[in-house]
């Protein structure tokens, strides 16, 4: 007989983007039998106004009379998830029948209310969530059109209203796409996959509403494409870049290389040369001139630098806004067909015919064939070659993930075609170079075994132990962190400090919230690293998994305990 304790369940509110400058959706969050179950409010809230510790809105008079009214209906519905979460915890309590099953019951009092489900049919239901919705109306026909794919299938499946949606529908409808032909081929697993996101993401959305439960489809898995990422796509070798911008050229032709050799140089989309157009500012440094933009997709702040020819176009055009303004004018937003076979040509001219390997899928199975790498060029092989270049030099991911404006990594491997040989020949390169020249302070000072500031130049040291409760310019927390995860493989000939030891356990916290905070794995691997090489730490290093299952597991720790029910009832009869 097992033993239940129901005043050990715990209940805490949570934003979903804690750091946003926008209203962000607020989840109740459940922590049961080792799981965590997620409940959508329906409400938002500016992430400034929310009180954690009270788990509440805040409500002044330095607020608009707006906020507090908002501030307010969003408390009102905070207190409403926590009568019920009493009432059930109560009803646990009286009907011991139903303990076994209480997370199913723990949704009929959470959601009690939801008897006002959706009625409406599935198609009526989801066009009105997309057309409601301030994304762009070119995303919003692509949502459209899976919308449309959906519902030819739920006829198939006789599926009234979004509630009759669940994991196994999604899986079926994830079987029922792949079926789907387009010129005489089976559509692949990742555009399948595609069409699933978007009927996930619609129910996302539902459930923010209030009017759809989607822990009914937690279960579903996107089924793992064995083509795997774009990185078969090519990329522009240095030597390519520079024959493309040898090509003598005029009118439209001269116009779309100079297009591709500037992304090739920038690593921007296509789409975004219009808002460096509209809203891109230069600014110079002294190292060089680099263009300040709001990214159309990311909707986030971009330092695009000029580098080689980038800047020589960039003054052929007569400053900043008339490159773009040129190119976007006769070109719009995206080239046409004409222009993408027109681009293909030129880079045929330039010489660009070597040999590629490139996969397409057919349903389930994955199709290789042998190209010329130029009839496969596009405006996209710009970004793709300025990244791939990039990482061939040795610059850090995480820092041309700043450039590039990826906010993911994931997003930011689909992009990565580097090769095991091109990584051998990389490395090569670098060693020969630091043979023939050393010119790096740090480097000659590690070298001679000078006695060098070890907890300053390796470890950025008293940066980290300025930092109050990590409140602190994110410019400054780069430089150290920079510093911190620079590598030499000369540290082991440098001379240690008797007291480095307890010095580096001042900074041991610091480290490890700073890189849970930004969910950096690398700054602590970094770190350890340092030690472990100067003999100062002897235990295996660990994994980018296992730091991050670490660091979520104590994010939850911190969420359970942060309140206890005693406090909630004691608020709520207040």
């Amino acid at each position: 007989m097992e033993q239940h304790f129901i005043n050990e369940l715990r209940g805490n509110f949570n934003l979903r983007k804690p750091k946003s400058v926008k209203p962000t959706n607020i989840y109740f969050i459940v922590y049961m039998n080792g799981k965590q179950l997620r409940f959508a409010t329906g409400v938002k809230v500016y992430p400034e106004h929310w009180n954690k510790e009270k788990q509440e809105c805040y409500t002044s008079f330095r607020l608009s009379e707006l906020d507090n009214k908002n501030n307010l209906i969003v408390n009102t519905k905070i207190t409403e998830f926590r009568n019920n979460f009493i009432k059930y915890k109560l009803y646990l309590c009286d009907h011991l029948d139903d303990l076994d099953n209480k997370s199913s019951v723990l949704k009929q009092f959470i959601y009690k209310d939801m008897n006002k489900k959706e009625n409406s049919n599935i198609n009526a239901t989801m066009n009105d969530i997309i057309s409601k919705d301030p994304m762009k109306e070119s995303s919003k026909n692509v949502y459209y059109g899976h919308i449309k794919q959906f519902c030819e299938f739920a006829q198939t499946e006789n599926l009234k209203t979004i509630n009759d949606i669940d994991s196994a529908t999604l899986y079926k409808f994830f079987d029922y796409s792949l079926k789907r032909v387009i010129r005489g081929k089976n559509i692949g697993v990742t555009s399948a996959n595609r069409v699933v996101d978007s009927i996930i993401s619609i129910l996302n959305k539902c459930a923010e509403r209030g009017s759809y439960d989607n822990t009914r489809i937690s279960g579903y898995r996107k089924t793992k494409s064995k083509k795997g990422n774009d990185s078969d796509k090519p990329f522009l070798t240095e030597e390519e870049v520079e024959n493309l911008w040898n090509l003598s050229l005029t009118g439209k032709k001269e116009l779309l290389r100079d297009c591709l050799v500037f992304l090739c140089r920038t690593g921007q989309r296509f789409s975004d040369l219009k808002a460096m157009n509209e809203t891109g500012t230069i600014e110079s440094f002294e190292t060089g001139t680099a263009i300040k933009y709001k990214s159309v997709k990311e909707d986030n702040i971009v330092y695009a630098p000029l580098l080689k020819e980038a800047k020589t176009i960039y003054d052929k055009y007569n400053g900043a806004p008339i490159i773009t303004q040129k190119i976007t004018q006769r070109i719009a937003n995206r080239p046409s067909a004409n222009d993408y076979q027109e681009l293909k040509n030129i880079a045929k001219e330039a010489g660009i015919t070597r040999v590629v390997t490139i996969k397409k899928e057919n349903g389930t199975k994955i199709e290789s064939r042998n190209v010329e790498a130029w009839t496969i060029i596009g405006t996209h092989t710009g970004r793709r070659t300025f990244i791939n270049n990039a990482i061939k030099d040795g610059m850090q991911s995480r820092l041309i993930m700043k450039v590039t404006g990826h906010k993911t990594e994931d997003a930011f491997n689909k992009y990565v075609g580097v090769t095991s040989k091109d990584g051998a020949q990389a490395f090569l390169e670098k060693e020969n170079k630091e043979a023939l020249e050393s010119t790096d302070k740090t480097i000659e000072e590690i070298h001679t075994s000078k006695q060098i500031d070890v907890f300053n130049k390796l470890f950025a040291g008293d940066i980290f132990l300025g930092f109050k409760d990590h409140k602190i310019k994110e410019s400054i927390v780069n430089k150290a962190v920079d510093i911190l995860t620079s590598y030499n493989n000369n540290i082991k000939d440098c001379i240690v400090d008797p007291d480095l030891s307890n010095k580096l356990s001042k900074i041991n916290n610091i480290i490890w919230e700073i890189g849970k905070k930004y969910a950096d794995p690398y700054i602590w691997i970094m770190y350890l690293r340092k030690k472990k090489d100067l003999g100062l730490y002897n235990d295996d290093i660990p994994t980018e998994i296992e730091l991050n299952e670490l660091w979520q597991q104590e994010i939850a720790n911190d969420e359970v305990y942060m309140q206890s029910d005693d406090y909630l009832i004691d608020e709520y009869e207040a």
